[in-house]
Parts: structure tokens; C-alpha cells; sequence
């Protein structure tokens, strides 16, 4: 995405998709027949994406981790403007409201949907170009933070400028206004440190007890006595690491599955397998259990949520 000042113009839904799919190259998002047009201003300042987007109803959905062309992980910060979007991963969701921002991780299987109109402003960049020695960013992921308040006030301000100037600006000023934003963004998580932050071994442990997790989602035997001698630490300290999160192993285990369930169920390759089948190759041993597990997270049971997938 070089520059790019778009808005829809659609007489139907699947035209207005197909649209903004070949304009943004967004090809998980789904978007709904609300009346509502898609806009996004924007482009790249350097090796940094910013750009304001405004959608009505939508949803993304990125079920595999994803790593950006070339290698390396990917952060992006969104600041809510308009509306309500709601973000999931990693077993943790959160629901962001005007004024308010949040950070995810783009390699990260991730869901992102909203009910009506929502306007944001968003900074994507790489964690390559983000100093060494900032080791507490995992600690930010989905945490939400009020935009007029310290240094992520200035990381806003000067974002919502770049954007309106972006397309002004010769190639090598929109290549410094990249790096002085992902300065800018480090000296907000820095700025945050201090209100949440936690410990990066903590975060590092985090994070490979949850990738051990989604690599043995089918085995339903998977507890947390065989994730700790895995990790090769003790039960109580596991609890510990995931109590700073709010979270539980058994929990998050549980989430996993469903989110993976989730994405089998609107899998074309997987039409042909029933709903059991798919509950019990993600770990289910209940099928009663799996369907309301499903509903309480999806507020749908399985069968019409499969049927209303099949007809979108």
C-alpha cells in the first residue's frame, strides 16, 4: 500500500468487497450489507503503515500465524475514534471505545469484528525496527489505554497529521515521518511500562506455553501436568505466570479449541465433516459440551452459525 485514498462506490455487497479487497489486499476480512461504504486514507512512511479507516459492519478473521514478507513480526497500534470494534487473541479479548487504544500482534492468529459503524486510526511496524532493548511490548498486547494521556497522546496526534500529509510529502520526508513515529511508539510502550507492565520472562514463558498449546489442540488429553513438564517448571508456576494475565491454562486451552472449531466450521475443505467430527479433532470428547461452549462464546449455536457461514 503506496498511497491510497479510497471509498467504496457499490450497488451490493459482494462488489463492495471484491472492491476493497483489491484496494487493500484484505482478503480475510468479510464485510456485511449494512448501507454503509468502506473508506481508508493512508500508505507507507518508510517501512511503517498508518492510515484512518471507516467501516460499518465487519469482521477479520486471520486463523494462521503470519509473518510479513521478508520475515519478522509485525505490531499494530489502533486508536479508536468512532464506534466499537472488538479484538481477540490469544485468549484475551477486549472491546475498544472512542478515545481509546490498543496494540495487537499481526503474526498472531487474531479476530477483529464490530456491530455498526466504527473509525479508527491505525500505525502498523515491524519489530525489527524497534530498538533492542524495549523488552516489555508483550506486555501491551490487547491491554486497553485512554489516547489523551501521556505519550500516546503525542504518538496520536502526530499520526492523525501524518496521515492528512502523507501524500505531500516527498518519499525520503515520509521515510523520517515513519521513524519518528516508531519512536514515538516505543516511547509509549515505555511510557506504559510503568501502569501494567509486567516481567518479559514472564510474557516469554506466556508465549511458548501458548504455541505449545496450539500445536497439541487435537490431543484431549492436554492438561496442564503435561504443559509444565514440557516447559519444564512446576504447575503452581504456570498458574502464576497466567494469573498476570487474568487468565487459567485450563481456560485458555478451552479457547483455543473453540477458536480453532470456529475456523473449521467455515473451512470449505471441511464441509463434508460433521460438527462432532470437528468438536472431537480439536480435543472434544462431549459433543453437548462443545455446542455450549460454542454458543456462550459465539452466541450461536454451531449448526446456524455453519448454515448463516455458508450463505455469507
Amino acid at each position: 500500500m503506496e498511497l491510497i485514498d479510497y471509498s467504496t462506490k457499490s450497488k451490493n455487497l459482494m462488489e463492495k468487497l471484491g472492491q476493497w479487497q483489491a484496494m487493500t489486499g484484505q482478503y480475510n476480512m468479510h464485510l456485511y450489507d449494512d448501507g454503509l461504504e468502506a473508506a481508508i486514507r493512508g500508505g507507507d512512511a518508510g517501512a511503517v503503515r498508518i492510515c484512518r479507516v471507516s467501516l460499518g459492519r465487519h469482521r477479520v478473521l486471520n486463523e494462521e500465524k503470519r509473518l510479513r514478507e521478508g520475515g519478522g513480526r509485525q505490531f499494530k497500534f489502533v486508536f479508536q475514534e468512532a464506534g466499537e470494534c472488538v479484538f481477540e487473541q490469544d485468549s484475551r479479548k477486549i472491546t475498544l471505545r472512542p478515545n481509546q487504544w490498543c496494540m495487537y500482534d499481526k503474526a498472531r492468529p487474531y479476530h477483529i469484528h464490530n456491530d455498526g459503524f466504527s473509525r479508527q486510526m491505525a500505525l502498523m511496524l515491524s519489530v525489527d525496527d524497534m530498538r533492542e532493548d524495549l523488552t516489555r511490548w508483550e506486555d501491551h498486547l490487547l491491554r486497553v489505554y485512554p489516547i489523551f494521556e501521556g505519550v500516546g497522546h503525542i504518538l496520536h496526534d502526530s499520526l492523525r497529521a501524518s496521515i492528512v500529509e502523507l501524500a505531500s510529502l516527498p518519499e525520503a520526508s515520509r521515510y523520517l515521518v515513519g521513524k519518528t513515529l516508531t519512536n514515538l511508539a516505543e516511547l509509549t510502550l515505555l511510557d506504559r511500562a510503568g501502569i501494567g507492565g509486567g516481567t518479559s520472562s514472564l510474557a516469554a514463558l506466556r508465549n511458548r506455553v501458548i504455541e505449545y498449546i496450539d500445536r497439541n489442540l487435537d490431543d484431549p488429553e492436554l492438561a496442564i501436568d503435561g504443559i509444565a513438564a514440557a516447559m519444564q517448571c512446576s504447575k503452581r508456576y504456570l498458574h502464576k505466570v497466567f494469573a498476570e494475565y487474568g487468565q487459567t491454562v485450563s481456560k485458555l486451552i478451552w479457547d483455543r479449541r473453540i477458536e480453532r472449531s470456529y475456523v473449521d466450521l467455515l473451512d470449505p475443505a471441511m464441509v463434508h465433516r460433521t460438527i462432532t467430527d470437528i468438536a472431537f479433532a480439536r480435543g472434544f470428547n462431549d459433543s453437548h459440551h462443545f455446542s455450549r461452549t460454542f454458543k456462550r462464546r459465539y452466541h450461536v449455536t454451531p449448526r446456524d452459525f455453519r448454515r448463516v457461514g455458508r450463505s455469507d
